[in-house]
């Protein structure tokens, strides 16, 4: 009964830890053991986890009270926002609870929450991001839709103002499109559907839609492209495309190249779109497909940019069980790489 007990206890996937009434550790279980990285049996849980909220918590369970559940954010030996800064995602966010046995020790339980505190920042992020890029384009929108309710304004100047709000409107619903087709790749229980197609029709059909956009910065598009055939919807792989394109049209200087190649390598079919631009900092390129996440945030915004167009291609890419990734230097411009499985 003893073994079975015990195997029980070591299937839960929380931290449990009992305790006597100095607060030492007498018994952990297995989830426990990778809380520490280390077995805690013999030691004072307040020196090995010293938060006050603990602490105060363990005294008033031990007066025989049931103290309310609390979160506590560690890593190594920092604590709450110490953590955050110093584990820079590594931190860990645990709910704790408390309680007194029938025998008079203590019993606490760790709760690993890092996962669902994190999709809440996210959350969090994503609200208020959409919210200020919907609300610049917006107050334009409104005030100009003011002033032109003057009935002393020109036809001129009625025209200036009703192509500001044409500008700032078709950028509003650039993002929300972006944003619905998001809402839709996020949506793992729909997949798309995948069919051979030839990696060049896929390339000709991407540089048409963008020929234009280059040829008004006087910029070439070159394309090396392979015949492979390769299993993928292929109207999401154009819209990536498109996106790695027109940003790489965006950020290169007039009269320069944009080159588009593909290639063959174990199995794994490569595109990849390289331009002579401005290059990218290495502080942004761990940041750069997040959604919203901009490099130069006046210059994307002049260009029509929603800040979605990176995550949008990351999304694409985890559909198709591939990769994106990207390599440059500043002042020698920028390679995003697709990688797709060929079957």
């Amino acid at each position: 009964m003893e073994r079975t007990l015990s195997a029980i206890i070591d299937s839960i996937e929380d931290g449990i830890f009992l305790m006597n009434d100095e607060c030492v550790v007498l018994y952990e279980n297995k989830a426990a053991l990778g809380i520490f990285r280390r077995s805690i049996v013999g030691e004072d849980i307040r020196t090995v986890l010293p938060s006050t909220r603990l602490r105060n918590g363990l005294e008033s369970t031990k007066e025989g009270n049931v103290p309310d559940d609390f979160r506590i954010i560690f890593y190594k030996s920092h604590l709450g926002e110490e953590a955050r800064l110093y584990g820079k995602g590594r931190e860990q966010v645990f709910n704790v609870r408390l309680r007194m046995t029938g025998e008079g020790e203590l019993l606490l339980t760790l709760k690993n929450v890092t996962k669902e505190e994190r999709l809440n920042m996210v959350r969090q992020d994503f609200i208020a991001n959409v919210s200020h890029e919907l609300k610049t384009p917006l107050t334009a929108i409104v005030g100009f839709s003011e002033t032109i309710k003057d009935e002393t304004l020109s036809p001129e100047e009625l025209k200036f103002f009703a192509n500001i709000i044409h500008k700032n409107s078709t950028h509003m619903e650039h993002i929300l499109t972006d944003l619905l087709l998001l809402t839709n790749l996020d949506r793992s229980e729909i997949l798309p559907t995948m069919e051979k197609i030839s990696v060049r029709k896929i390339i000709s059909e991407v540089a048409s839609y963008t020929m234009y956009k280059a040829k008004s910065k006087n910029i070439s598009l070159e394309i090396e492209s392979t015949d492979t055939a390769v299993l993928c919807n292929e109207s999401l792989i154009v819209q990536a495309l498109m996106n790695l394109v027109v940003n790489a049209i965006n950020y290169s200087p007039e009269s320069s190249k944009v080159k588009i190649r593909t290639y063959e390598k174990e199995n794994k079919l490569y595109i990849a779109v390289k331009d002579e631009g401005c290059g990218i900092d290495p502080r942004d390129q761990v940041r750069i497909f997040e959604r919203f996440y901009r490099v130069d945030k006046a210059r994307s915004r002049a260009s029509g940019g929603t800040g979605l167009g990176l995550s949008i291609v990351r999304h694409i890419a985890i559909l198709h069980s591939g990769t994106i990734t990207v390599e440059s230097e500043l002042g020698k411009g920028s390679e995003f790489t697709l990688r797709l499985p060929i079957s």
